[in-house]
């Protein structure tokens, strides 16, 4: 079972906002709503500290990105903030299995 926050950032809301610690609510915000512009982006999972109790303000976003065909992700936008990217092309599967489990899923983009 995924934490729940009790204390939300007012503002920014996307989905699953109650399981992402409040330190990292507005930096989730700010990053989905950057990566979701990619249209071979087809999954975005938020994984590590910044959905845990022990969270700290200077805890990096730890995603995890499928791509839908074999491209590279470059981000062209610089953030205040650290993050660190994986994507479905420089993950082992044991990681990929840990983060579908452990993970929080934001974004699933529909195909049609």
């Amino acid at each position: 079972m995924k934490e729940k926050f009790i204390f939300r950032v007012m503002g920014p809301y996307f989905k699953h906002i109650e399981n992402v610690h409040p330190y990292k609510q507005k930096e989730v915000f700010e990053m989905l709503g950057y990566l979701k512009e990619n249209a071979d982006i087809t999954k975005i999972y938020l994984y590590g500290l910044s959905i845990t109790p022990v969270c700290l303000k200077d805890t990096p976003l730890e995603l995890y990105v499928e791509l839908g065909r074999n491209v590279f992700l470059n981000v062209h936008r610089y953030f205040n903030f650290a993050y660190t990217i994986l994507t479905n092309y420089d993950t082992d599967p044991k990681t990929k299995e840990e983060i579908y489990e452990n993970g929080l899923c934001l974004y699933k983009r529909k195909v049609l």
